[in-house]
């Protein structure tokens, strides 16, 4: 899944915070951690770190000011 970019790609969708129902979120958000376990993913997950590091601190605060 890795290879296929799917890291960049959840990132991707979980920067829509407002149009993505909150069950779907968490399952983007346990995808993006487990695939963060390999040492593929956490490849991945460098090469957007900055942009997983934004979008996850709006996900943490109130999303309406991201």
């Amino acid at each position: 899944m890795v290879e296929q970019g799917v890291v960049r790609w959840l990132v991707g969708q979980l920067s829509h915070l407002d149009a993505i129902p909150v069950p779907t979120l968490e399952c983007c958000g346990a995808l993006l951690m487990n695939l963060a376990l390999s040492k593929a993913g956490r490849h991945e997950c460098e090469q957007v770190s900055d942009h997983m590091m934004t979008t996850l601190f709006c996900a943490l605060k109130d999303s309406s000011s991201c």
